[in-house]
């Protein structure tokens, strides 16, 4: 009998009810034994390496519960041309966003500095650290990625009173963006904005958009935060550049190789904050990605594949 592998924990009565509709799948919530991979036909998770892979030899769909790839070998997966993959988008966003301005706050107000102010109260009072603290009021926000996760930022951004631009790969209006423009203007814009947002799919393209000149060409004392997707950042260029001390503050929740090794030049970075990809926490607990797949699957057995939902391969 074909299975269907969770490798998320779901409520039990969810499992119940899908093994009811679905009496022809066996549920499994572990799959330990290598043997086991040999009938699942689909997985419930974003974890599968190669070796899984050579033993699931009757999977035909994996569901991810979230957009994160990362733990996924996509490549090999599309070389054996017969398995799809779809994402549940639009989950935990509001949470990715909080965490983006958050950081932009947090720089902006020096909070991380201010534990080195000296306890002399003279000194204390007069520390000129003061005098560097932004206000949010027409400061400059560039979006670089204007999906659902960056069109929150932006939205969450304006209500700080900061102006927001962002850019895509071709211009077009965007509802919350006081400016749009192509990816071909980024150089053009660099200089002139005081905080840069990468927030790309996982599944995007990974070409390098932000190396050496690119970080080079940034204003002095800007931030820069990546969320999504690390691939377009050319993490050892950013870690070159910022060791001059030329940003205002760098928080990384996504690496093209993550994660990072114990011998990254990102730890030595001044004014930098590395997290390992918590910006969605804390996880959603209404389960939107269960009852997608739950719809998904209802299409999937009948064989209309056509009309499942986020497909991405």
């Amino acid at each position: 009998m074909p299975s269907i592998f969770f490798q998320e924990t779901l409520p039990f009565d969810e499992l119940a009810t899908l093994s009811q509709e679905f009496p022809h799948y066996d549920v499994l919530t572990e799959c330990e034994d290598p043997n086991t991979w040999s009938t699942v036909e689909v997985l419930y998770g974003n974890h599968l390496d190669e070796q899984q892979l050579r033993s699931a030899t009757r999977l035909r769909w994996i569901h991810c519960p979230s957009a994160d790839t990362d733990a996924l070998c996509m490549n090999e997966i599309r070389k054996r041309e017969n398995i799809l993959v779809t994402l549940s988008k639009g989950q935990n966003v509001p949470q990715i966003a909080e965490f983006v301005v958050g950081a932009v706050l947090a720089f902006a107000k020096q909070f991380f500095h201010w534990p080195q102010v000296p306890h002399d109260p003279v000194e204390f009072w007069d520390w000129p650290l003061k005098e560097t603290i932004w206000t949010m009021q027409k400061k400059i926000l560039l979006q670089v990625g204007l999906g659902e996760v960056g069109s929150t930022i932006v939205k969450m951004a304006n209500s700080l009173g900061m102006k927001t631009w962002g850019v895509r790969r071709q211009q077009s209006f965007h509802p919350y963006c006081k400016k749009t423009f192509p990816l071909s203007n980024l150089h053009s814009l660099l200089p002139v904005v005081d905080v840069v947002v990468v927030a790309l799919p996982r599944t995007g393209a990974s070409e390098t958009l932000f190396g050496i000149e690119e970080f080079n060409l940034m204003k002095r004392d800007s931030i820069f935060i990546v969320v999504g997707s690390g691939g377009p950042v050319d993490d050892v260029a950013l870690a070159k550049v910022a060791k001059t001390g030329k940003f205002r503050g760098i928080l990384l929740d996504a690496y093209r190789h993550p994660p990072p090794p114990k011998n990254s030049p990102l730890w030595e970075v001044p004014n930098a904050i590395l997290t390992p990809s918590v910006s969605s926490f804390p996880i959603s607990e209404e389960h939107m990605s269960f009852r997608l797949f739950r719809k998904n699957l209802r299409v999937f057995v009948p064989g209309k594949i056509n009309e499942m939902k986020n497909l991405v391969i």
